[in-house]
């Protein structure tokens, strides 16, 4: 699995952690549209994730420094969201 796919899975566990699954079938834009209205501290973090996910997902290929982007948004998303717990 691409590093940027774990990225996002790892992004979707955190979600799940925080009381919302991504649905079976759910595309990345309707996972974001749908949590970021439950969760608006985390907003700014999971429409970064999610636009860098869908450019690089949709582009066919993702160069390093967008995997790096991805990553580091991650990362904060995660360390943001342990406070929303």
């Amino acid at each position: 699995m691409p590093a940027m796919d774990k990225s996002y899975l790892r992004f979707c566990l955190t979600a799940s952690r925080i009381r919302d699954e991504r649905r079976v079938g759910e595309g990345a834009n309707d996972f974001t549209d749908r949590i970021s209205e439950k969760f608006s501290e985390l907003k700014v973090e999971i429409l970064m994730i999610t636009q860098l996910f869908v450019e690089a997902k949709y582009k066919g290929w993702a160069d390093s420094s967008l995997v790096r982007e991805i990553k580091k948004a991650v990362r904060t998303f995660r360390r943001k969201s342990l406070t929303a717990i």
